[in-house]
């Protein structure tokens, strides 16, 4: 039997299941891009608004025009806020778009099983208050998906390292969650066993995360450029910005930084 669960991130999200008889996790494989995750980004192609885009093809649309799509909408969710509009007035807030991007996840992965997902456990920020849980649990609901438990990333950090490891447990643990928009430092307590560990205390920044870091690069590689007098446009700036996204995936990749 599987039991499936879902790493909501503000950048890229996966699909993982638990196989009871192999008793080992697996990280299902999104057939449509043949990677193991997908790209929390969601688009509406201006010619087919009625066509939701998620995933890598979202993202591209959005970096051809931006304001076709939206990504890093996590940060918003618990507000009524509207961060999206199509030109036939239809509004979307956070927790819509977020429903569209858990849909999709729900429909690789029932490609990839050959069976149905119905009840799954989502992670969320140690941060999400009352209302960002709700916010979630609808977005959930919305999906078509029975949501089980909300495990706090820290927890699911603690989880997913131990979860083959050989010798004891130690009681107190120290996350650090660099994530794609927020950077948190959780203290973990286990009592020496994974099913009764607990969060003691936590901290972070919601806008210190990987896109502010490729964000601040960008601006001071084009304020290199330009002050070797050479004029940039929207097709420059979009190529150093992928230029960017890369070298920091390819930095955090490594195992040795010099």
């Amino acid at each position: 039997m599987r039991f499936y669960g879902i790493d909501f991130g503000a950048t890229n999200s996966r699909l993982a299941f638990y196989d009871d008889q192999e008793e080992r996790t697996f990280v299902v494989t999104n057939y449509q891009e043949s990677e193991q995750q997908i790209a929390s980004a969601v688009a509406f192609d201006p010619l087919m608004p009625e066509m939701a885009h998620v995933g890598s093809s979202a993202k591209a649309l959005i970096e051809d025009i931006p304001e076709c799509g939206c990504m890093f909408f996590k940060r918003n969710l618990g507000s009524d806020e509207e961060i999206m509009t199509l030109k036939d007035g239809t509004i979307y807030r956070a927790e819509d778009i977020t429903a569209l991007l858990l849909r999709a996840i729900k429909e690789y992965g029932e490609e990839e099983g050959k069976c149905e997902i119905k009840d799954v456990v989502v992670t969320a920020p140690v941060y999400f208050d009352k209302m960002e849980q709700c916010a979630l649990w609808r977005a959930v609901k919305a999906a078509g998906l029975n949501l089980i438990q909300m495990l706090p990333d820290p927890i699911a950090a603690v989880y997913g390292y131990f979860e083959n490891y050989n010798g004891s447990i130690p009681e107190n643990i120290l996350v650090c969650d660099f994530g794609g928009s927020t950077f948190n430092v959780s203290l973990v307590k286990t009592y020496g066993d994974l099913e009764s560990a607990k969060i003691l205390a936590f901290d972070g920044d919601p806008h210190l995360g990987g896109v502010n870091w490729d964000t601040r690069l960008c601006q001071l590689l084009v304020e290199k450029i330009e002050e070797e007098g050479f004029d940039l446009d929207d097709s420059d700036l979009s190529v150093i910005r992928s230029k960017v996204e890369n070298f920091t995936l390819l930095m955090f990749k490594s195992q040795k930084l010099s």
